[in-house]
């Protein structure tokens, strides 16, 4: 990384709110993605201006899928604290709808701007894939697999610094020997232990290579339109590059889609540092990255118009509407402030309302329901 491209910049951070949320206390400006669960809109906090992405969980629907899976995304959220990490900054619920209030990321999310450009330079995707790492490498060290990583959860910020954004399938409590047995995550980016269904954290450095390859050629090593074709190439398909991929490039995918788990790229005791070591970085300044002195190749125009959101969201209408069942979920409440939120010191029920305290590590959580 030239150093001429080191600079010194400054953030805003969001203004600090004293009380408990609402759903009130957002207008809701547009829509900006979309899944079977719900929605993600940009929203502005009334009180500060303050700009948001509020996730919006409809409850009818968890019930079908895994409620536990929104428990873990918010658990989670609330121990990280990651410059390359989307911050969870409020949570709360109504008799319809689970709420998590998140920072946005007004660049959109890396898939948009690999569909935009094609393929990115290799200095471009080193810059990307170095954040992603080191990410990764965070959650790994507290017990957390990521687990579904892909270009479509990686946002952009104003900086055009990316961060990872959607934890809902991590898991925790997870080591270099725990395993797992939930199938989940993206096609293009499962390992061949996931799709036989058993596996580790090594899952997320093999996410990894897909990533840095995608980035490079524009489309995952292993792409195919039928999902079981997909399956066999992980398992047993040659990885072949362009010409234009640099022999670095290609030697440190080539070791992050290391077959066997156990020797993949990114694991054992000196897991970062082998990474770090590979020829394919260079002179790359890994401490000016994580103290974001080094200018982005892209820094996203920041305007009221919708520049990087998906054709499909811009016409959809910017509101926050109930869901139509009215199936009660109420003990799946919660509300969480990080700037002013209570301590209590039991939990109790009633009337099939949850109220009280979750401890969790060394955080407490105050839960109440706020359908009356």
């Amino acid at each position: 990384m030239n150093a001429s491209r080191i600079v010194t910049v400054k953030t805003r951070k969001p203004k600090p709110y004293r009380g408990e949320p609402t759903p009130n206390d957002f207008e809701v400006l547009m829509v900006v993605g979309r899944g079977s669960w719900g929605k993600v809109s940009k929203v502005r906090m009334k009180s500060t201006g303050d700009i948001y992405a509020m996730k919006t969980y409809r409850k009818a629907l968890m019930i079908q899928l895994d409620a536990s899976l929104t428990k873990t995304e918010f658990l989670i959220h609330k121990r990280l604290d990651h410059e390359f990490i989307a911050h969870l900054h409020y949570a709360f619920s109504t008799k319809n709808k689970l709420y998590l209030i998140m920072d946005f990321m007004p660049g959109g999310d890396l898939y948009i701007h690999i569909q935009k450009e094609g393929r990115f330079s290799e200095s471009k995707s080193m810059f990307y894939i170095a954040q992603v790492i080191l990410a990764v490498d965070y959650l790994h060290r507290n017990g957390i697999m990521k687990r579904a990583i892909k270009a479509e959860d990686i946002g952009m910020d104003e900086m055009g610094y990316l961060k990872l954004l959607d934890i809902g399938l991590a898991k925790d409590g997870m080591t270099e020997t725990t395993r797992s047995n939930h199938f989940c995550g993206t096609p293009e980016y499962m390992s061949p232990e996931a799709i036989n269904g058993d596996y580790g954290i090594a899952v997320d450095w093999w996410a990894v290579g897909v990533l840095l390859y995608e980035m490079l050629v524009g489309v995952p090593p292993f792409y195919n339109p039928s999902v079981q074709e997909i399956y066999s190439l992980i398992a047993m398909g040659d990885l072949k590059f362009p010409e234009h991929v640099s022999p670095n490039a290609q030697d440190i995918i080539k070791k992050f889609l290391q077959r066997d788990d156990k020797l993949r790229l990114g694991m054992g005791p000196n897991g970062l540092s082998n990474i770090k070591s590979h020829p394919y970085w260079g002179e790359f300044n890994w401490e000016a990255l994580i103290e974001k002195r080094i200018k982005a190749p892209l820094v996203p125009e920041i305007t009221d118009l919708p520049t990087y959101v998906c054709d499909e969201f811009i016409t959809e209408p910017a509101i926050d509407s109930d869901c139509d069942s009215p199936t009660v979920f109420y003990d799946f409440g919660f509300h969480f402030c990080e700037d002013d939120w209570k301590e209590v010191s039991s939990v109790s029920v009633y009337r099939n309302k949850l109220y009280g305290c979750l401890k969790y590590y060394d955080v407490s959580f105050y839960f109440i329901d706020l359908t009356e």
